[in-house]
């Protein structure tokens, strides 16, 4: 899966595709280093809503690399875990797989295509 981004040389009809890069590329860019406020207790488990209040007892703040390696690594055990259940095993596999993470990088990089593709707009 690629993501589309408008040309800003071009008519906005042509889009360039760019590739995502892979949860495992990203989960192992010790670069990573922006700030992730997170849920560390919750109340209640898997599958609880953190956004209500009361279910979040504790939040910690992680770089993004320490939460990428910490969740590729919470997504291989339930792949790899013969207690865990073969359909929640499916379903971690499909997220490895296809899981991209929207950090500060891919930000930064979607700000600056969405600039250009608006500057050029103007120009015309």
């Amino acid at each position: 899966m690629g993501l589309l981004i408008p040309d800003a040389c071009e008519s906005s009809r042509n889009l360039i595709v760019e590739r995502r890069p892979s949860f495992i590329d990203q989960a192992t860019d010790d670069t990573r280093c922006g700030l992730i406020r997170s849920a560390a207790e919750t109340e209640h488990g898997l599958g609880s809503d953190t956004s209500i209040s009361g279910n979040v007892l504790r939040t910690r703040t992680y770089t993004e690399w320490d939460a990428l390696s910490q969740t590729m690594n919470l997504i291989e055990e339930a792949m790899t875990n013969p207690n865990v259940p073969r359909d929640i095993a499916k379903r971690a596999e499909d997220i490895y797989e296809n899981l991209t993470f929207i950090g500060e990088k891919e930000l930064v990089e979607a700000t600056r295509v969405i600039a250009e593709y608006w500057k050029n707009i103007f120009k015309r």
